[in-house]
C-alpha cells in the first residue's frame, strides 16, 4: 500500500505551503520571473515563501501557481489544495528534481564502470552564437567516445520551461541547429554533445523530430529516471561519419554493449 499523506480539511500548512511554492518556482528561475508567468504579486509570493501566511488562498491562485510550475517539481494543484486546508491528497510524487551533481555523478559512474579514462575539462567561458550563449553543464575527457584516445565531451542538462513537450521541443531543435552552425563555423569545439532530460515524453517527442536528420557531427540525448536515479536511454542522432564518432557503430573491437552509457548493471546506477 502507498504511503499517502492526508491533510485534514481546513487544516491550512503555511510551512507545507512554503516548501510547495519554492518547489513550483524551481531552481532556475527567480521568484519575480515565476511570479510574472503565474500573473501573481511578488509580494503576495512572498508572503507565501516566508510563512507569513496564515489563512487559505483562492483556488484560482493555487491554479496559476500549479499551472505554471517546474514540470520537474512534482508540485500539482492537488497538492496545494491540501496544503491550502481544502479536501486533496499530498500524493506521492515527492520526488526532489535532478541536481547537476547527481547528474554528473550518474554519467561518471557509467564512464568509469566501463574502465574508460575520464577527466573533467578545463573551465570553459559562455560562447555567444547568434542570441545563444553555449555553456555546456559538464564537460568531461574521456576515452569513452572512442574507446581509445581522448576526446571531449559536452554535457547540456536540460532545463524545462514550459509545461508543453512541443514548445520545450522547438525550442530545443532551434538550439541545436545553432550549435550545429557553430561548430560548422568554427565558433564551438567538441567530440560529443549529449542533451540530457529527464522528462520522458519531452526526450520522446524530441527523438521523434530529430529522427531524420544526418549529422557530420557526434550529438546524442539521454534520459535519465529521475525516480530510480538511473540512466534509462539514450539515442544517437545518425552521424554520417559513422564509426569514428558514433556510440553506436564505433569500432568493430569496441561493440556497442562495451561503448554505450547503458550497460554498465543492471540497473545501470551507481
Amino acid at each position: 500500500m502507498k504511503n499517502t499523506k492526508r491533510l485534514k480539511p481546513g487544516e491550512y500548512n503555511s510551512k507545507l505551503m512554503s516548501d510547495l511554492m519554492l518547489s513550483a518556482k524551481g531552481p532556475h528561475r527567480t521568484g519575480a520571473k515565476f511570479c510574472e508567468e503565474c500573473g501573481i504579486s511578488t509580494a503576495t509570493f512572498s508572503r507565501f515563501v516566508n510563512g507569513h501566511n496564515v489563512k487559505p488562498c483562492t483556488k484560482e491562485f493555487l491554479r496559476k501557481v500549479a499551472d505554471h510550475a517546474a514540470p520537474e517539481s512534482g508540485v500539482t494543484f492537488e497538492r496545494l489544495l491540501a496544503a491550502n486546508g481544502g479536501e486533496g491528497s499530498l500524493g506521492n510524487n515527492s520526488m526532489p528534481p535532478l541536481s547537476d551533481n547527481e547528474t554528473i555523478g550518474l554519467i561518471t559512474a557509467s564512464i568509469l564502470q566501463h574502465h574508460y579514462q575520464c577527466q573533467r575539462s578545463a573551465e570553459q567561458e559562455n560562447t555567444n552564437i547568434l542570441g545563444l550563449s553555449y555553456h555546456p553543464s559538464w564537460s568531461v575527457n574521456t576515452t569513452a567516445i572512442n574507446g581509445k584516445s581522448i576526446k571531449k565531451w559536452d554535457f547540456l542538462f536540460w532545463r524545462q520551461y514550459s509545461k508543453s513537450e512541443n514548445i520545450e521541443a522547438d525550442r530545443m531543435i532551434r538550439q541545436l541547429l545553432i550549435i550545429i552552425s557553430a561548430v560548422n563555423l568554427g565558433y564551438l569545439v567538441f567530440d560529443r554533445l549529449t542533451f540530457v532530460f529527464t522528462n520522458p515524453v519531452l526526450y520522446q517527442v524530441i527523438v521523434d523530430r530529430v529522427k531524420d536528420l544526418q549529422l557530420d557531427m557526434d550529438i546524442s540525448l539521454l534520459l535519465i529516471d529521475i525516480t530510480q536515479r538511473e540512466l534509462k536511454e539514450e539515442y544517437f542522432i545518425h552521424c554520417k561519419t559513422g564509426a569514428q564518432t558514433s556510440l553506436l557503430t564505433i569500432d568493430s573491437e569496441f561493440p556497442q554493449s562495451e561503448s554505450t552509457l547503458l550497460s554498465i548493471d543492471e540497473h545501470n546506477s551507481i
